[in-house]
């Protein structure tokens, strides 16, 4: 019981963190100029990750009408979801909703259904639980990326090229 709460505290600071990084903003933020709109193609994102990443288990693309089952997309999102045989956790979600404010609420329902995750394959599958803790749910203007891998270092490298790139922002190295 205490490791639940812990996990939920956990959890809720990682919310808390979340909802600071995404906003309404829509800029890029690092070496990019100020102001620049962010722009991604989830479906080449959501291709670039399932390739560029090590997963243990084949996935596979989840069709529109499935997501559902998963992630509950509001109106006027859309998103391209990739999910293994329930073997491991691993997944990719790449969501574009109506804007950032949508986005920062969506957030929410990425980071949710992450601790579902864990709390399903606590006693499933326990190895898969640090594999959960560490994935990546990333809000980037109104773009939210969820990868579930156990090489999170190039998920997140990938996620940072391909936004920095299609935001017409230059190349990023």
């Amino acid at each position: 019981m205490f490791k639940k709460r812990f996990l939920l505290i956990i959890l809720a600071l990682i919310l808390a963190l979340g909802l600071c990084a995404c906003g309404d903003s829509n800029v890029v933020e690092g070496d990019a100029p100020p102001f620049k709109e962010v722009k991604a193609d989830i479906e080449g994102l959501a291709a670039e990750l399932l390739e560029g990443v090590a997963f243990e288990d084949e996935l596979f693309r989840i069709d529109d009408e499935m997501i559902s089952l998963y992630y509950e997309i509001p109106e006027g999102g859309k998103g391209v979801f990739y999910y293994g045989s329930g073997a491991t956790a691993e997944e990719i979600a790449v969501f574009e909703l109506a804007d950032g404010n949508q986005a920062d609420e969506f957030l929410i329902v990425a980071q949710e259904h992450i601790a579902d995750q864990i709390l399903s394959y606590e006693d499933y599958i326990p190895e898969e639980v640090v594999r959960l803790e560490q994935a990546v749910v990333e809000c980037h203007g109104k773009y939210v990326v969820v990868c579930v891998a156990a090489d999170t270092k190039t998920a997140e490298h990938i996620i940072d090229q391909h936004i920095l790139n299609t935001s017409g922002v230059g190349d990023a190295e």
